[in-house]
């Protein structure tokens, strides 16, 4: 109930500058691959996204950028705060500790009020198109080549380690991703991508959202997964024809 009525709020009371309604952004990308120019994207993956969430700035977010006072604004403030935790190690239990940063993970509340603390993040971005979907974030840039693709995804990347540092998040590099699409080769070395000081390695694939994507938009990776697996669940069946009709 909470949750929907925090919806509700913020939906409400949203500016028209936090549009949701993004047009899909694999499409858009494959039309501009249609189009011979190049879109170098980012994958970034957040160190322990949920647990970095600062209360009092989040708090504010939802004053300022949502309209959510009152009663509910109180509530969510007490939800936040007071919370304790433990580890036990070995049967070993820990001191009692408080948590005064974090979102609780697993909770129903946690991607909402994930979303609604970076929500700003996108038009923080103006270099680059980014998409979100709870800690998954993706970013696009495009531009005739693949060097000028990639220069201008390395502002973006400026742009979005400053709004991490600004919002106490950190991206991780190791764990982040960067390709390119492109209907042609890159002539020569693909130049490097840096956040934070960091170099983003470059791949020909990864996932997005569980759809395995590649550097030509062409599909056949991710059909080849699920070929596999459904190939294996297929093979489950065959043998389970030979099993006594009592299991």
């Amino acid at each position: 109930m909470a949750s929907a009525q925090v919806v509700e709020t913020s939906v409400t009371n949203n500016s028209p500058s936090q549009d949701s309604n993004h047009p899909d952004d694999l499409f858009q990308s494959r039309k501009e691959v249609d189009k011979g120019n190049a879109v170098a994207v980012a994958f970034i993956d957040f160190k322990k996204a949920f647990d970095c969430v600062q209360h009092e700035q989040l708090l504010t977010k939802l004053q300022k950028n949502f309209g959510i006072l009152g009663p509910l604004h109180n509530w969510l403030k007490s939800y936040l705060s007071n919370r304790l935790q433990y580890t036990v190690v070995n049967g070993v239990k820990s001191k009692m500790q408080s948590v005064s940063v974090g979102i609780p993970q697993g909770s129903v509340l946690g991607p909402t009020l994930f979303a609604l603390y970076t929500s700003d993040l996108p038009s923080s971005v103006p270099s680059g198109e980014t998409y979100m979907f709870a800690d998954d974030t993706t970013i696009y840039c495009v531009a005739e080549n693949g060097d000028q693709a990639i220069y201008q995804l390395n502002k973006a990347l400026k742009e979005l380690y400053s709004w991490c540092l600004s919002n106490r998040l950190t991206p991780h590099p190791k764990k982040s991703e960067v390709m390119l699409l492109s209907k042609t080769d890159t002539v020569g070395p693909t130049p490097p991508v840096i956040i934070g000081g960091c170099l983003v390695k470059l791949v020909n694939k990864s996932r997005l959202l569980g759809v395995t994507v590649d550097d030509r938009l062409t599909w056949s990776p991710h059909l080849s997964e699920v070929k596999k697996s459904f190939t294996n669940k297929l093979n489950l069946l065959r043998k389970s024809k030979f099993l006594p009709k009592s299991v």
